[in-house]
């Protein structure tokens, strides 16, 4: 029987959490694409990358999609050229990167923030909608 180390749970959530956000993407297939071309180039993650992009559950996928873009190549070179040697110092870029991604929204849909007159004309709208209001 083959040595079977025992995932925790939080991982596993966390992982399933990136599955999903991967399987929601219409673009998947090119993400991996483009990440098996980066894997042609020589670059490959630590496996300590990779456990801390898993452990952001969607987060992990943006920044996945992100560093799989041919024109964020700089940014994958400096994550994918650490190696296996520093765990802290794996952890630490991919929560640098990560962090940018979120502060940026790389893969967020942009939403206009309302002002008070948006959420007037909305709740206007939804009420001659539903018959409450006449125009």
């Amino acid at each position: 029987m083959p040595n079977e180390q025992a995932v925790p749970p939080e991982l596993q959530q966390a992982f399933s959490a990136y599955q999903a956000a991967g399987n929601k993407d219409p673009e998947l297939n090119q993400v991996n694409e483009l990440l098996d071309k980066l894997g042609e180039r020589g670059l490959v993650l630590s496996n300590y990358a990779y456990r801390e992009i898993f452990k952001a559950g969607e987060r992990g996928y943006r920044l996945t999609k992100y560093l799989a873009q041919p024109e964020n190549f700089d940014a994958a070179k400096k994550l994918f050229d650490l190696g296996e040697e520093d765990e802290e110092k794996n952890q630490a870029e991919v929560k640098r990167q990560l962090a940018w991604v979120d502060r940026h929204g790389y893969g967020v849909e942009y939403q206009r923030p309302l002002n008070s007159t948006d959420k007037y004309l909305e709740k206007r709208r939804k009420e001659i909608r539903e018959g409450l209001r006449r125009r």
